[in-house]
């Protein structure tokens, strides 16, 4: 039984993220939600593209994260189930070890990312002789407290909190006073794209185009760099030296931009029947026990309630898993010209909202080319808008 996903969240960075995007939308892989922020892309796209995405990003060399889109869901293959011997006598054996191991501690779990705060926390806690399997009872957790703040460097606060077999620690780093420092690099703004100038309000530094003129990406907009004469000495001799500062301001122009989608005729899609299974799971120490002898054969997407068992306020370490599955076919759809018109007016729509937000569009040409697969649509864009970045100039010691 093959469990899949329904849609999966990816991050995709690198200098070729745009063409990966690209090339993912040629393949016919549906991407949605495209948002382009801090030189990352994001989107979510279902869990069948799955592969084909890590596949055409790793490619072009761009790092890929992603997370399914609920917690709940996760995607993983079952093979046959084989009963279990001795689960009743497990059952009656979890129930008298629940009662032992409510009065013991059997997690330690320290909310601080640094590791060696983590690893000076545990360092005080054996001091202490508070360690795996030993008793809550036998601990005076406020003084616990008193001696991590005291004995761990990089935290100003720790509290501990017991929650069933499990011992939370919870720290406040320190925050070290920031250092004061007005210096700061000096930068030039370059352009981002071939343009055509057309407006520039400039803050600080001198205007090194023309209004009117065209420029490349990469060239200087705004320079920080002014060269000047100073008199010295009693002849007054004039001696050139160069001015660094930070360049600001805002030059707008007008740039053109292409993006091209290809949408097939043929796509294959995940389909549900309707048909659903229920099953429950015994969890032990994060062992999964199932409550059941029947074998399920076929594709699921799956849907987990986990409920702990609690006594006399206490969570123990044993669970009961119910779980829902739901299954689906798959299936090659084909898609009419009534429907690829309408993904060519969606995906465009999409496409404008989440990179083109920014710019005011002059004028759209589209061009639509039905080709053996698929259709090909090519958007050209005439935009107008900020078209300036600050780059940093570094200098040379001497």
């Amino acid at each position: 039984m093959s469990i899949k996903n329904e849609y999966n969240n990816y991050v995709i960075s690198g200098i070729q993220r745009y063409k990966a995007i690209k090339n993912l939308i040629k393949q016919g892989i549906e991407c949605e939600g495209i948002n382009d922020k801090d030189e990352q892309i994001r989107l979510s796209s279902h869990g069948s593209n799955h592969k084909r995405i890590i596949k055409t990003c790793k490619k072009l060399g761009c790092e890929v994260e992603y997370t399914d889109n609920s917690s709940s869901c996760k995607s993983y293959r079952v093979g046959i189930l084989k009963s279990h011997a001795g689960l009743v006598m497990g059952l009656v054996l979890s129930a008298v070890l629940c009662f032992i191991f409510s009065r013991m501690i059997l997690k330690i779990d320290i909310e601080n990312d640094n590791e060696q705060v983590r690893a000076d926390i545990l360092s005080v806690l054996d001091e202490n002789g508070l360690h795996i399997g030993s008793l809550k009872s036998d601990f005076d957790f406020v003084k616990l407290e008193r001696e991590l703040k005291g004995k761990v460097q990089g935290i100003s606060w720790a509290g501990i909190s017991v929650q069933g077999s499990t011992i939370v620690i919870d720290t406040i780093d320190n925050i070290p006073k920031p250092k004061t420092d007005n210096k700061r690099l000096p930068c030039n703004v370059i352009a981002l794209h071939d343009c055509i100038i057309d407006k520039a309000e400039v803050f600080c530094g001198d205007l090194n185009v023309r209004i009117g003129s065209g420029v490349r990406a990469g060239d200087i907009l705004i320079s920080g760099e002014r060269k000047k004469l100073i008199k010295s000495g009693k002849d007054d001799k004039e001696t050139e030296v160069t001015q660094y500062m930070r360049a600001s301001g805002r030059v707008y122009g007008t740039f053109e931009k292409t993006a091209e989608f290809f949408f097939p005729y043929e796509e294959e899609i995940n389909t549900k029947t309707g048909k659903t299974i229920d099953l429950s799971y015994l969890n032990i120490f994060d062992a999964d026990i199932p409550l059941f002898l029947k074998d399920i054969e076929g594709n699921y997407t799956y849907k987990a309630d986990r409920k702990p068992l609690v006594i006399f306020g206490y969570e123990l370490p044993i669970a009961l898993i119910e779980v829902e599955y739901s299954e689906y076919v798959e299936a090659i759809n084909t898609y009419t010209d009534e429907e690829i018109d309408k993904k060519i007016a969606e995906s465009t729509k999409s496409y404008e909202e989440s990179f083109l937000k920014d710019f005011e569009i002059k004028d759209m040409k589209k061009t639509v080319k039905k080709e053996e697969n698929g259709v090909l649509l090519t958007l050209r864009y005439t935009l107008y808008g900020e078209i300036g970045e600050q780059a940093d100039i570094y200098l040379n010691k001497q």
